[in-house]
Parts: structure tokens; sequence; C-alpha cells
């Protein structure tokens, strides 16, 4: 009778055991799903399909056909267009930017460097969308767009500045000339992980990078940065939920 009774306790120990465990996955899995979709949550992706969470300093989406990398919120490729899916986010070791900052033999990765200063360096973009396209990267350490205050207005003026003295070389301008039609702007989550600014001349070949949830062009950043002392994210949309 003892033993019996015994064994009933445990049984309903181990019952409810059961219980409370599926009841902590089944409430993991909403709040990962609620998670997945907060607008506000720029940098992290929950994957149903692989059943895990990536962020974006870690893990990136890697085009199948050109090898681009691709913030985990995009699902084009914004150089050439191919379609991105969770089978396509891979984990990332040193970012490029990075280290075309820490070479002292240029860029690499398919990076020209056209500039190197004690404060940034400009390079040609190795998957460019237009005729010209150039990134300035600031050597100070700053991960993006999301990272600038108020204090770095200065340094965020001689990054458009830079970019612009070497685009007008590239256009075989005169320094003195006007500043060429360009867009010129922040992306937000980015490809890579270090700041950069874009700069790109038309013709473009994809208008991907230019899509408003993810591109900040300069004239806003400056105005944010000097009115709020940081740059809001833009809403994210669901392509599900729109009209």
């Amino acid at each position: 009778s003892s033993r019996f009774g015994f064994s009933r306790a445990l049984e309903e120990k181990r019952q409810a055991a059961m219980t409370l465990t599926l009841g902590f996955h089944h409430c993991w899995r909403i709040r990962a799903a609620a998670f997945a979709f907060r607008p506000g949550v720029r940098g992290y992706m929950h994957s149903s399909t692989l059943e895990k969470f990536f962020t974006n300093r870690t893990h990136k989406k890697i085009c199948p056909k050109c090898s681009k990398p691709s913030a985990l919120i995009l699902d084009e490729c914004s150089y050439c267009g191919g379609r991105l899916g969770d089978a396509d986010v891979h984990p990332v070791g040193r970012d490029p930017l990075v280290e075309a900052v820490l070479s002292p033999n240029g860029a690499g990765q398919g990076f020209r460097e056209l500039h190197r200063s004690f404060e940034m360096l400009v390079l040609r973009h190795r998957f460019p969308v237009g005729q010209h396209h150039l990134l300035t990267v600031p050597k100070a350490n700053c991960y993006d767009l999301r990272q600038l205050r108020r204090r770095q207005l200065p340094l965020v003026r001689k990054l458009v500045e830079q970019g612009m003295a070497c685009l007008r070389e590239q256009l075989g301008l005169k320094p003195w000339a006007k500043a060429p039609a360009a867009m010129c702007g922040f992306s937000y989550p980015a490809d890579f992980g270090h700041l950069h600014l874009h700069l790109v001349t038309p013709p473009f070949s994809n208008m991907t990078l230019f899509d408003r949830y993810v591109f900040y062009p300069i004239e806003e950043v400056e105005a944010e940065l000097d009115r709020y002392g940081m740059v809001r994210p833009h809403q994210v949309l669901d392509p599900e939920g729109e009209a």
C-alpha cells in the first residue's frame, strides 16, 4: 500500500513536471513569434523553419547567386535581385569593412581603396548598384547607424565631404565643381558590421538598397542627430498586412 502511494506520488510529480515543461515551451514559442515581428527590433530574426534566433551581428543572409551578404530582415538581394530565405542565413566571421580599416595593404575582399586618412577611408563597393558606388567608412569603432549620437554629427558631415571629393575624382570633375547628383545615405540594418555611408550615382541597376524601411538619406540623418541626438528607426512594414 505504501509502495503504491509512493509510486502514485512520483507519477503525479512527473506529470506536473511535463505539464510545466510543455507550458514553458508553448509560452516561449508565443514569445518568439511576437518578438520576431516586433517593429522596433531590427537586429534580430526568428526563423520558424530553423526554429532558431539569429542576430545581425553574427549572421547574415548570403545570396546564393552573387555571394553578397544582406541584413537578416531582407528577402531580396540588393545587388542581383535574388530571393533570400531562411536557408541563406549563415554565420559571418570578421567583417570585411573592419578588415579594410585594419589592413595596411588595401581593402581586399573585392573592395578597392580610393582614399585613406586618419579618420576614414573611402572604398569602391564590391557590389555596386549604380554607375559609381562608394562607401565612406569611419575608422572609429561604430557598428551601425543607431549608435550615432549628436556629438558625432561633425564626423558624419566629414564622411559626406570626403565621399563627394572621391566621387568628383571618379567622375572627372574639378574639386570646386558642385556636388554630383547621387543618392547619399546609410542603411539600417546594414549588410556589413561597421558603419558606412553609401554614395551612389545613376543609372541604378537595383533600387532595393533605397527602400524606405532600410535606407536613411543623409539629410534625414543630419536632421535627426541635430534634433533628437540619435536616429530613430523607420517603421517596418509587414508585407502580409499591407493593403
